[in-house]
């Protein structure tokens, strides 16, 4: 507990603390959890999953709660380092611990989508999400984003609005979903506005630059 104390208490010693606290507690899952976050950060992968494979190995007297998180985070750690179906065995154990992870349910449905594979299923797990954090932006994005997907564009559109509305004008991919989503809806202006809002934010990708040079140029014929 006293270093569980200090490495809250001291943001910026916080790496340190954490391998401090390790030396003399080895087998606390706790600690490697919180070493793998850090690893993470540093987007030092491999390292990190290395961290929390043994934070699960050690959590013998451990809540589900706590698996379930330890779980989410290897699934988008081995989605990060391309292994794809480990990673859905991952989070399905995640889920298996604690179906009310908004996290997990957020970010496998996410990954689902991504790779447009099975849509019913990110669908719902999206929903769930949603339900649990109404207010999240990030959570509307990926709901509407699967529903664009599915070709539900109303629907899509309705909720992407809602995350618009959540977010702090800082995500330039829900503006990129957007415009998507406005232009599925024969909305091209308002769409080619989205997608220039989603270049502000530090979307500079090729392929919405090419999206909008396009449709604006067939907007002028």
């Amino acid at each position: 507990e006293i270093w569980t104390e200090l490495i809250f208490l001291e943001p910026k010693n916080q790496e340190k603390n954490i391998n401090e606290a390790l030396k003399y507690n080895p087998k606390e899952d706790s600690f490697h959890y919180m070493n793998a976050t850090i690893l993470s950060s540093k987007e030092e992968y491999e390292k990190a999953l290395v961290a929390i494979n043994t934070a699960i190995n050690e959590a013998t007297k451990t809540s589900e709660t706590a698996l379930s998180v330890y779980w989410g985070h290897k699934g988008d750690l081995l989605y990060l380092l391309g292994k794809e179906d480990e990673a859905f065995l991952s989070f399905e154990k995640a889920i298996n611990y604690n179906q009310s992870n908004h996290l997990v349910l957020n970010n496998y449905a996410y990954f689902l989508a991504l790779k447009n594979q099975d849509l019913q299923k990110a669908e719902e797990m999206s929903s769930n999400a949603v339900k649990l954090m109404p207010s999240n932006a990030t959570y509307l994005d990926t709901y509407a984003w699967i529903l664009f997907l599915r070709e539900q564009y109303s629907l899509a559109l309705f909720y992407i609005e809602k995350a618009i509305t959540k977010e702090d004008g800082q995500h330039s991919e829900i503006y990129d979903h957007y415009g998507d989503i406005l232009f599925k809806k024969g909305e091209t202006e308002k769409a080619i506005e989205a997608w220039n809002k989603a270049i502000k934010l530090g979307d500079n990708s090729q392929t919405i630059k090419d999206k909008i040079l396009k449709y604006t140029n067939e907007n002028k014929k």
